[in-house]
């Protein structure tokens, strides 16, 4: 669903009651524990829907579903899901400011040597979980400056904490994920892992909102 197929900003929101999130379900964005909702991109938002006297009404897509889809067909009202900014994204939705600095590193079993360069890259195999939209730009750069690593898709539906799982099990060589999600798998791994930041500099999280909705764009922002 490319463009909004709903006419809802603040205005509406507000006459409703209740704003939508979509978000994913793991470490980082939103989570279940010990009977309470907890979440870096949940508390936010919750936060500015009580500033904003609203409810706040979680979404959790089903495996393969799309979240820009979800958000222009009505579903949701902001996805909070600590997405980068695409130029595919920017196609389809308005992003916010940005909600966090993430940095990519490479994640190697406990004992690793650490990589100091992207010349330590050479003969690794990086698996990368198959929706997270840098496996296409790692590709990309691998393949522009004729680098000797390589890079395989995850399972179809294996998100990046279970690749990072695997990794420190010694399953996987190695995967890619940002900083703060390694930072928050590894409070309940059981053993460590390696990381490099080798991957370029920190970028910016965002999220995102239908395009017909510039009144909750500069409220969120």
């Amino acid at each position: 669903v490319p463009q909004p197929m709903v006419e809802r900003d603040l205005d509406d929101i507000t006459a409703d009651g209740a704003l939508r999130m979509l978000t994913s379900y793991n470490a980082i964005s939103y989570f279940v524990h010990r009977g309470g909702e907890a979440g870096f991109d949940y508390e936010l938002c919750q936060r500015f829907a009580r500033e904003h006297d609203l409810a706040l009404q979680v979404v959790v897509p089903e495996a393969g579903e799309d979240m820009v889809s979800l958000l222009n067909s009505g579903r949701a009202d902001v996805i909070c899901a600590g997405l980068p900014l695409t130029d595919e994204l920017a196609r389809f939705v308005e992003a916010t400011r940005p909600v966090a600095m993430v940095q990519k590193v490479v994640v190697q079993p406990p004992g690793s040597p650490e990589l100091t360069s992207v010349a330590d890259l050479k003969g690794l195999t990086l698996t990368v979980a198959a929706r997270d939209p840098y496996l296409a730009e790692l590709k990309r750069w691998r393949d522009q400056d004729d680098l000797d690593f390589s890079v395989l898709p995850g399972m179809p539906l294996m998100e990046t904490e279970e690749l990072i799982a695997l990794v420190a099990q010694g399953e996987l060589p190695a995967t890619v994920a940002d900083d703060a999600v390694v930072d928050a798998v590894g409070s309940y791994l059981e053993h460590e892992v390696t990381t490099s930041a080798v991957l370029g500099e920190p970028r910016p999280q965002v999220w995102l909102v239908r395009r017909n909705s510039p009144a909750l764009l500069d409220a969120l922002n």
